[in-house]
């Protein structure tokens, strides 16, 4: 190609360049002159720590889950984990026992809040309580039959 053909747009795109990169120093020098640069003894520290058990309380969780004296013992007697959210709970309380899935309420007045394989959490007087089974659980595969 013919260099006289060229030299416009080599032109163009030299202009282009210089306009942008004079824009992005004005831009930056601007920017420089707005934020004043503030000392260390102007920063603002917080007065106290957070309480961990306040935040803990707005995540839906405990800061110290652990057993809480009750007025009547439960025991968590059989764990059955169900699909789609059937899961159930044997919880024997004062010599009676009763399966309870999530939301129900038991008779010492606390609710059950989650199932989990080993434990189950109740939810009583404001605050997460655990309560877990005695004994190692067994796993139980149900079968459709014998295949011989």
């Amino acid at each position: 190609m013919n260099a006289r053909r060229l030299l416009p747009w080599l032109g163009v795109v030299l202009c282009a360049t210089a306009w942008m990169g004079w824009d992005e120093f004005d831009h930056r020098r601007q920017l420089d002159q707005r934020q004043p640069v503030l000392p260390a003894s102007a920063v603002a520290t917080p007065a106290r720590p957070f309480d961990a058990g306040t935040i803990a309380l707005a995540f839906a969780a405990s800061a110290s889950v652990g057993a809480l004296a009750t007025a009547e013992q439960l025991t968590l007697q059989a764990v059955i984990l169900g699909s789609e959210g059937d899961s159930r709970v044997l919880i024997g309380a004062t010599g009676k026992a009763r399966f309870y899935r999530v939301g129900e309420r038991l008779p010492d007045g606390s609710v059950v809040r989650r199932i989990e394989a080993r434990q189950a959490l109740l939810w009583q007087r404001g605050h997460e309580q655990r309560v877990s089974l005695a004994i190692t659980p067994s796993l139980l595969i149900p079968t459709r039959g014998n295949r011989s």
